[in-house]
């Protein structure tokens, strides 16, 4: 497999090695159950090459991953990217034989050799392609000057998309202030912590923070005889993740204020409590500015109120908010060791202003065209113009419709070197009550409305028992498999589909030289009303319409 970093800032600082990993048929990736399949040290050269030796494809789709090993020394807010240029792969045969003087190879079984591959072997000359293919035989388009022990054919082929949209971030690394006590004071009886953060963001966005629930774990002790609300020591420390109600979306305009409240724990006094943006992206809280917050003394469970504007000079895109509490200190620094108190950092969403009035535009922080921080202006309706930029802030991301979602607008712009991408075979849809506009030839609407193994059917949950094999090693044995319509449809078939191909996973669990005999499988449709019970006397389903037969042995 053949890639290159095109896309990427600047990859000879930003990453180390490249990894390919195979997770099979799961278009999921997890690195604790994916397969290495090889690293590429250094790969900023023009194209780098993933090779060796790797068997085990699946019928179907077989997903494969990049990765990148980012080092400290990368620079934040860079960004690196992927793209794949050809894959080719290997067919070898050993033990095959041919006669010197003749074009003919006998390689016992014809599969997985195409016509016009390149092919090496002993006595096979170099620049030799296959011209045919045979059943036991292939045919090269020069005459064998040895028998040839084995048979290597090389097939390069170009895929069809070669680079997905989008690219990834490096993340800012920001400081993790550091507690010598925390939160904790004569055991957990009074307590320095952050007992709640509200702040409202775009309407239109989610719905903003409004947190009071922030453990992330038993403390040692207690709080009254239950758990305490707030994070352990140490760190003291808690990075929320951006769901509903710890996340907020806010505007670079300069003018629409954002109203803030923070409230302290329960401590007698002497309780201060701080806010800050990064607004610039730049890892840190100490630009001016950056600080939206700073209360007075407060005495336990108090709560201080204010409101801040984003400048219009902020970098759009995600960015970090830090909230501290610390006992006697008027003016909090956002890094700074402390006694007592605690830290809570929020992931904020920086919007820019729309620019174009009359139309709500697409961001692109991620590719849900369903997601209001993914638009300015808020998701479009039928009453709404909807327009597609080409490019954005950092990270820019084509919008998708995804899985049950019926978008609409009134009128579509797709502006050059934009792409809206519709998952039609997912229940997926898009209304334009009025227009839609594609501006010139490297913009587009794909419509993609093929299931390709996206909706892989096994055996729902009528497995046979073991008693019950497919195939036995000795005497006869009968089985069947049935799905059922809610079944398929939960995987994600829709009316009209056709279904095409079953495929059955026989594993035989006892070796020996015997073959199967008198096997058939076939296939046919029953009645919706019909109900399986598995066992030894189970009753043949009703048959509606005969399918063919998908396999028999004579003998």
């Amino acid at each position: 497999m053949l890639f290159n970093t095109i896309g990427s800032t600047n990859p000879p600082s930003d990453i180390t090695n490249a990894k390919l990993w195979y997770t099979g048929g799961t278009s999921s990736f997890d690195p604790t159950i994916a397969t290495l399949v090889n690293t590429f040290v250094a790969p900023w050269a023009t194209n780098y090459t993933f090779a060796g030796n790797f068997t085990g494809l699946q019928h179907g789709d077989n997903y494969f991953w990049i990765t990148y090993d980012i080092p400290l020394a990368a620079t934040s807010g860079n960004f690196v990217d992927a793209e794949w240029v050809n894959f080719g792969y290997r067919i070898i045969r050993t033990g095959t034989s041919g006669t010197i003087g003749t074009s003919v190879i006998n390689v016992g079984s014809g599969t997985g050799f195409v016509v016009g591959a390149a092919i090496s072997g002993t006595g096979i000359p170099g620049g030799s392609t296959i011209s045919a293919v045979g059943a036991t035989t292939i045919t090269i388009s020069s005459v064998l000057t040895a028998s040839p022990p084995s048979v290597n054919a090389v097939l390069t082929s170009t895929p069809t998309v070669q680079t997905l949209p989008g690219n990834r971030e490096i993340d800012v690394i920001y400081c993790i202030p550091q507690y010598f006590v925390g939160t904790s004071w004569l055991g957990y009886n009074t307590n320095d912590y952050i007992a709640q953060v509200i702040m409202a963001g775009n309407p239109t966005a989610p719905p903003g923070i409004n947190n009071s629930l922030n453990s992330v774990g038993p403390n040692a002790g207690g709080c009254f005889g239950g758990p305490c609300p707030f994070s352990t020591h140490p760190p003291d420390y808690e990075l929320f993740p951006a769901v509903p109600g710890k996340t907020a979306a806010i505007t670079a305009d300069g003018l629409t204020v954002y109203p803030i409240s923070l409230k302290v724990g329960t401590y007698c006094c002497a309780n201060y409590i701080a806010a800050f943006i990064d607004f610039n992206k730049d890892g840190d809280f100490t630009d001016l500015g950056e600080r939206i917050a700073q209360s007075g003394s407060l005495s336990n469970g108090q709560t201080y109120a204010t409101t801040f504007v984003v400048p219009i000079t902020a970098t759009t895109g995600t960015t970090r908010m830090r909230v501290r509490e610390v006992w006697i200190q008027p003016n909090i620094d956002p890094c700074n060791a402390a006694t007592y108190g605690e830290t809570e950092d929020y992931v904020i969403t920086i919007l820019p202003t729309c620019g174009v009035p009359g139309w709500r535009t697409w961001l692109g922080f991620t590719d849900d065209w369903d997601n209001p921080s993914n638009w300015c202006g808020g998701v479009p309706t039928l009453a709404d113009n909807a327009r597609l930029p080409g490019s954005g802030g950092p990270g820019y991301t084509r919008p998708v419709i995804k899985t049950g979602v019926f978008a609409t607008t009134r009128k579509l712009r797709v502006e050059p070197n934009d792409t809206l991408y519709i998952k039609a075979w997912t229940n997926s849809t898009l209304t334009v009550a009025d227009s839609m506009y594609i501006q010139g030839n490297t913009s587009m609407v794909k419509v993609s409305s093929t299931l390709i193994d996206t909706a892989q059917v096994f055996n729902g949950l009528l497995l046979p028992s073991n008693s019950l094999t497919p195939l036995k090693n000795s005497g006869k044995a009968r089985s069947f498999w049935v799905f059922t319509q809610a079944e398929l449809l939960a995987r994600g078939l829709v009316a009209g589909d056709a279904i095409t191909d079953v495929l059955l996973h026989l594993n035989r669990l006892v070796t020996n030289s015997q073959s199967y005999r008198n096997v058939t499988i076939k296939y046919y449709y029953t009645t919706p009303a019909f109900v399986f019970v598995p066992g030894v006397g189970s009753v043949i389903p009703p048959v509606v319409t005969v399918g063919a037969t998908i396999h028999t042995t004579a003998n």
